[in-house]
């Protein structure tokens, strides 16, 4: 069912106030974890990772990828007209225009989730667009050994493990 689709990069020049991101693929497949797990999903893995952990099984978005506006990846995933969308990696939010992608998708009405490895603080997600992933969908932290870092040392200043869907921790 996976259809895969490499990004094509603008023919022409893109506006040079418009926010662009290093997309190493987009495709439309099964979600293979979390609440959605089987459901019909367009993932957009962008390229690039601080990281490199020794069991990583993408390492071909380390640096492979083409560059595209914001507006450019939305056209691409209407296309598949999909319910949910998946923003992945490498490491995703080590993009800032990241942050914009996640919410311009909200806005868009998709369900969104996003992956990522815990080692870019996620509070550069801005209120608006994090309120939106956690009403919309799921923000899934993936943390990694501290040896994967290079140098980098990650403060983690409160971690919540939900074990129930309807559970409030706070």
């Amino acid at each position: 069912m996976t259809a895969r689709r490499t990004p094509a990069t603008s023919p022409t020049a893109p506006d040079a106030q418009a926010a662009r991101l290093r997309v190493n693929e987009i495709f439309y497949s099964l979600q293979g974890e979390s609440r959605t797990v089987g459901l019909p999903t367009v993932f957009i893995r962008l390229t690039g990772c601080p990281l490199r952990c020794g069991y990583c099984d993408t390492e071909y978005a380390f640096h492979e990828g083409g560059w595209m506006t914001v507006a450019e990846i939305l056209t691409q995933v209407a296309g598949y007209q999909p319910r949910y969308v998946t923003v992945t990696g490498g490491e995703p939010l080590a993009q800032r225009p990241c942050t914009e992608l996640l919410a311009r998708l909200c806005d868009a009405g998709y369900e969104v989730s996003l992956e990522t490895s815990g080692a870019v603080d996620i509070g550069m997600v801005d209120p608006r667009g994090g309120t939106a992933l956690h009403q919309a969908g799921t923000m899934f932290v993936s943390l990694k050994k501290a040896q994967s870092l290079f140098g980098a040392k990650q403060k983690i200043d409160r971690l919540q493990v939900v074990v129930r869907p309807d559970a409030n921790l706070d």
